[in-house]
């Protein structure tokens, strides 16, 4: 099983804290993927470009897990947009949501005004509310990190397997 402690000591803390956040809210979470090398990478990779993965993988060499600063959650009930909204707020890092990868979270700063806060994400008896949030980035950044990953990369392999 994946661990925050093999992350690199500037996403760390914030990491742990991000979860033990969530599971306050009553989050069953479970990390599913921290650092990875580069053979992990390739492999995940070569899984997606096959067409098993359902989520995206970044080609070896140039994915933030092998830097040790993203990771990967599996969250029960599935609240990503939430914890999404949560991280970029919190962390000040991105949520791969943006570029169809909900289960990923990363160090690096994505442009979201600091007035959004995921209202709706809140703790009680009955767990938090699964209520949907508009997209809430703007300006080049948004672009760079959405757009460009999406147009360079995902949208030409879904073309190749017809999808």
């Amino acid at each position: 099983m994946a661990s925050t402690r093999t992350l690199d000591a500037s996403i760390r803390d914030d990491a742990e804290a991000f979860i033990a956040w969530l599971r306050q809210q009553g989050v069953r979470v479970t990390v599913t993927s921290a650092r990875r090398t580069r053979a992990q990478q390739a492999a995940l990779y070569a899984r997606w470009l096959a067409g098993r993965s359902r989520y995206p993988a970044a080609p070896p060499g140039t994915s933030k897990h092998e830097a040790g600063i993203a990771f990967d959650l599996g969250l029960d009930p599935p609240v990503y947009q939430q914890a999404g909204a949560v991280w970029e707020q919190y962390a000040g890092g991105t949520w791969g949501g943006r570029f169809r990868d909900e289960v990923h979270f990363e160090r690096g700063a994505i442009n979201v005004p600091k007035n959004k806060v995921a209202t709706g994400f809140v703790g009680g008896s009955r767990g938090p509310e699964e209520k949907a949030l508009e997209y809430q980035g703007t300006g080049p950044v948004d672009w760079f990190t959405g757009r460009w990953w999406t147009g360079l990369v995902v949208d030409p392999v879904l073309k190749a397997l017809g999808l």
